[in-house]
């Protein structure tokens, strides 16, 4: 807040330097909320169902989409009006909130603003030259209402003149008039887009690994699972009844026949009766008469 006083100065109640602090927070506050109108826009268009409650559809039953009724109902009028050239209005709005809270801002200041309608007419009239599928939710085509008038309108022109435009080169046409006006009003340098071609390219690499990383990780699984059947059969074959080993034939081993001993006669020894002597004889003393042993005698 600046007070003028008598003299040519004015007096600032708030120290040096910060309203350009101020300034610059402000223009990033707008940054981000460019930046979170584009996430919500986003999530409305990835949630879209067309049986939601919207200007063209009405029901009492609750609306599916993400953000509710009101992601319904901006989901409907973007897909209905401009159709798929919707992405690319996101996509601008993601560029412009990067330029404004980097403080790098818009080059050409209001110029890119005004050639964003053009751009997305050119996206939406290129869209609506592609058949749609029968499963596609909306009576307008993928470029909306405002794609299907721009595209109808000058092929109406070329047969009115006389000139038979093929329908490809006339897509051909409006896609790169479209592609130029889109980067134009992105206000993107080249050096930003060499440096987001790099990152697309890293970031593709980068899924190409984990895809390829996961499918080896699912042929290991695979093939481990196949080693498990296999051991699962040689465990059966172990508890199945063991088979008798064949026995084997011992090979007969000629002998030579064992000689006999001979048994050699034996010489008997002579047997010697020793004849006691006379004076033996004599003194041997003579048995007593007992009677028979048999009946006891009384002394």
């Amino acid at each position: 807040m600046n007070f003028k006083g008598t003299g040519s100065k004015s007096i600032s109640l708030l120290p040096s330097g910060s309203t350009d602090f101020l300034r610059g927070l402000a223009i990033k506050f707008f940054g981000l909320i460019l930046l979170a109108f584009a996430i919500l826009g986003t999530i409305s268009l990835v949630s879209y169902d067309a049986a939601d409650p919207n200007f063209n559809h009405a029901t009492d039953a609750a609306a599916s989409n993400w953000l509710g009724v009101i992601g319904a109902h901006t989901a409907d009028l973007l897909l209905q009006t401009i159709g798929l050239g919707s992405i690319g209005l996101l996509l601008g709005l993601v560029a412009w909130a990067w330029r404004i809270t980097t403080r790098q801002g818009l080059k050409w200041g209001w110029i890119h603003v005004a050639l964003m309608p053009f751009a997305i007419s050119f996206l939406s009239a290129t869209l609506s030259s592609f058949p749609v599928p029968e499963n596609w939710p909306l009576n307008a085509s993928f470029g909306g209402i405002v794609g299907e008038v721009i595209y109808n309108n000058l092929m109406v022109m070329f047969q009115r003149i006389g000139l038979a435009v093929p329908a490809v080169i006339l897509a051909s046409v409006l896609g790169t008039i479209a592609a130029i006006l889109l980067i134009l009003s992105y206000a993107l340098p080249l050096q930003e887009w060499l440096a987001m071609g790099l990152g697309v390219a890293l970031g593709g690499r980068a899924i190409w690994r984990g895809a390829s990383a996961v499918k080896g990780l699912k042929y290991k699984g695979s093939s481990s699972d196949d080693e498990d059947v296999l051991d699962l059969g040689s465990q059966q074959d172990e508890n199945a009844a063991p088979e008798k080993p064949a026995r084997k034939r011992k090979a007969k081993v000629k002998t030579s026949p064992v000689a006999e001993p001979v048994k050699e006669p034996r010489i008997e020894a002579r047997a010697t009766t020793v004849k006691a002597g006379k004076r033996v004889a004599a003194e041997k003393q003579a048995a007593l008469d007992l009677g028979p042993s048999d009946v006891y005698q009384l002394p």
